[in-house]
């Protein structure tokens, strides 16, 4: 649905008749009575109540225009946020009749698919045709949404919060129309998994993921290893891996071409860690070109290193090695000490008086599952998923209050809720 259409559907309620709410908005009867029509159509229910001289919300359309009131609310907030990270928050709310949401799916496209190329033809769009919309989003939210490269276009830290502020949007507004099971209703099917399934992790230390997946699953034997992403992708083409969970910051596969499904199931920050009288520690947010002549701590672990220097290549240059640590005791004393920077993957290290964790422009980190349709269902693969996460993220809150605090405040409100549960 569009702002638009929910606009009109408020001013009639508002004004009590379409007449009135049409002279209010400086619009014609005819053009509004069709966005009204147009909305009940899409949901399949009547919203207003009409006769000629009145018109009155129905029990569907109460309950949508309440869900409207607050998404309005959501959207300013995101917007403000937005502004906070790059501009300024105090400019006048961007109004959300003035967007539409094909704009922010084509930017949520962009970033769930590596790049204005990849982004275009997942959606069918022409490339210039993708770019119009950003631009046009960009006008409204008033701040930059995308940085684009010589081959790769990426959402700004910007982005990612007013993209995260959307799905709020969405959730308020898709509870607000999709109808509720019955009580008694028959629960959701279980999944039917294979007696085996090989499983890779990538990027994350897996263990105590592994630990409660198998107490979760099990009458499924796991075969488990760490691999990076496009070893796991390759691999799943020759039906040599079944599943992979992980981090990734490359473009994902196209959904429906060949064996290999990939969905996204939450974003993380990339972040710098700096000395507190290092110059970057000053910037409210670095450019990953800037840091081209720092030292910096990497990790020991192969994978993990090889995707830093894959993202600080990105970015035109390779970073120079002081140290080689994973203890962030370690990390933080030779960061706190002015002597090198660091990746801060998640926000898994939080800033204190002698070191400071600032955004970068470098993506948001994604973790992932990827699984093989020749194996597992689309269904069966999201319902391992969702579980995967689950455990993930009950984990997180127990030992990374960093992270589990960002997602708190900038992840989707599906993330949000997750973290609630008990």
């Amino acid at each position: 649905m569009e702002w638009q259409d929910l606009h009109a559907v408020r001013a009639a309620a508002r004004y009590g008749s379409v007449t009135a709410a049409a002279a209010a908005l400086d619009r014609t009867r005819p053009a509004l009575s069709r966005r009204i029509a147009r909305l009940e159509r899409r949901l399949g229910t009547p919203l207003l109540v009409r006769t000629p001289n009145h018109c009155e919300p129905t029990p569907a359309g109460q309950v949508l225009l309440a869900a409207a009131a607050r998404a309005d609310e959501l959207w300013t907030a995101a917007v403000r946020r937005a502004r906070a990270v790059d501009g300024d928050p105090a400019a006048p709310p961007a109004t959300p009749d003035s967007v539409t949401w094909s704009d922010l799916a084509v930017l949520r496209a962009v970033h769930e698919h590596g790049g204005v190329t990849a982004a275009a033809r997942e959606l069918r769009l022409a490339r210039p045709a993708v770019s119009r919309r950003i631009d046009r989003l960009h006008r409204v939210v008033g701040v930059a949404l995308l940085e684009r490269g010589a081959r790769v276009a990426t959402v700004t830290p910007a982005g990612h919060v007013l993209l995260a502020g959307a799905a709020r949007v969405d959730a308020v507004l898709g509870r607000a129309v999709t109808p509720r099971r019955p009580t008694g209703a028959p629960p959701p099917p279980v999944p039917r998994l294979p007696e085996r399934l090989r499983l890779a992790f990538g990027l994350i230390s897996p263990q105590q993921v592994i630990t409660r997946l198998r107490a979760s699953v099990p009458a499924t034997a796991w075969q488990l290893e760490q691999v990076p992403l496009p070893m796991a992708v390759h691999r799943m083409r020759t039906d040599d891996l079944d599943l992979f969970y992980g981090w990734s910051t490359g473009p994902v596969p196209p959904h429906g071409r060949g064996p290999v499904r990939m969905r996204s199931l939450l974003a993380a920050p990339y972040a710098v860690a700096a000395g507190a009288g290092h110059w970057a520690a000053g910037r409210a947010g670095l450019r990953m070109a800037d840091l081209a002549g720092e030292e910096w701590v990497v990790d020991p672990d192969p994978l993990i290193r090889e995707e830093e220097l894959r993202l600080c290549r990105r970015y035109g240059f390779a970073p120079h090695t002081l140290h080689v640590a994973a203890d962030t005791t370690v990390i933080r004393a030779l960061v706190g000490a002015g002597q090198a920077v660091s990746w801060v993957v998640g926000g898994l290290m939080p800033g204190d008086d002698y070191v400071v964790v600032r955004p970068s422009d470098a993506p948001l980190g994604r973790l992932v599952l990827m699984w093989n349709a020749r194996v597992l269902a689309d269904a069966d693969a999201g319902w391992l998923g969702e579980l995967m996460l689950d455990l993930n993220l009950r984990l997180w809150r127990e030992r990374e209050p960093a992270l589990t605090a960002w997602l708190r405040r900038y992840a989707t409100v599906d993330i949000q809720r997750r973290l609630g549960r008990p």
